[in-house]
């Protein structure tokens, strides 16, 4: 998440979804940058209330809390592949989280994407979004809201150029990816058998045809 009084945009960090690059991208061009959730899990009404992967309806509430315009700013975000965001997730999640750094892919996409047991997990929001589809997490916006989205396949080159229009001077050049591994090319698919190609691709159906994705 970060925002921009000044520029009057909002972007909002889809994980997995290349948020980490996109928010360091913006740090010198925003007002406010999120914090974490956990910081702010138990306060009512913490003085910066935006965490990282909060979705914008979220973003919403917290704007007329704050007597703000919502209706001010340029909404953005990011999408992914689901068939290689799954396994990215899995990935990171299997790395740092102890209670299911032994699981399988399998068991990974049967507990949280079939069974959705999420709430379980002290990182629940960042679990919460990563494994929800795109439209799960944009929506809940009035009709005369609208969220910009970037497919990250397609490159930095229409992010910046958006970015420009908003009156920030970032050239491509600014740009520091950072690298997904264990998800380069065509390495995901090894990650899947017939039945979870099955099971992302009916979860994902939506986000899939929407963006036309491919396995």
């Amino acid at each position: 998440m970060r925002i921009s009084h000044k520029h009057k945009y909002m972007y909002f960090a889809k994980p997995k979804s290349a948020s980490t690059t996109m928010r360091n991208l913006l740090n010198d061009h925003c007002d406010l940058k999120n914090v974490d959730w956990s910081d702010i899990r138990f306060e009512k009404n913490p003085p910066n209330p935006f965490y990282a992967h909060i979705p914008p309806f979220e973003a919403q509430r917290k704007f007329k809390i704050k007597g703000w315009n919502f209706q001010e700013y340029s909404l953005f975000t990011t999408v992914r592949n689901p068939f290689t965001r799954i396994v990215s997730a899995y990935n990171h999640l299997t790395r740092v989280k102890w209670d299911i750094r032994q699981w399988s892919f399998d068991k990974f996409i049967n507990e949280l994407i079939v069974k959705k047991n999420i709430e379980q997990f002290e990182t629940s929001k960042w679990l919460y979004h990563s494994v929800h589809d795109h439209f799960h997490f944009v929506n809940y916006l009035p009709e005369d809201i609208n969220i910009k989205t970037f497919k990250i396949e397609d490159g930095m080159g229409p992010i910046i150029d958006y970015l420009n229009t908003l009156g920030i001077p970032l050239t491509l050049q600014d740009v520091v990816i950072r690298n997904h591994k264990g998800v380069d090319g065509d390495t995901y698919k090894n990650f899947y058998n017939e039945k979870l190609y099955k099971i992302v691709k009916e979860n994902y159906k939506k986000e899939i045809e929407h963006f036309n994705y491919k396995f």
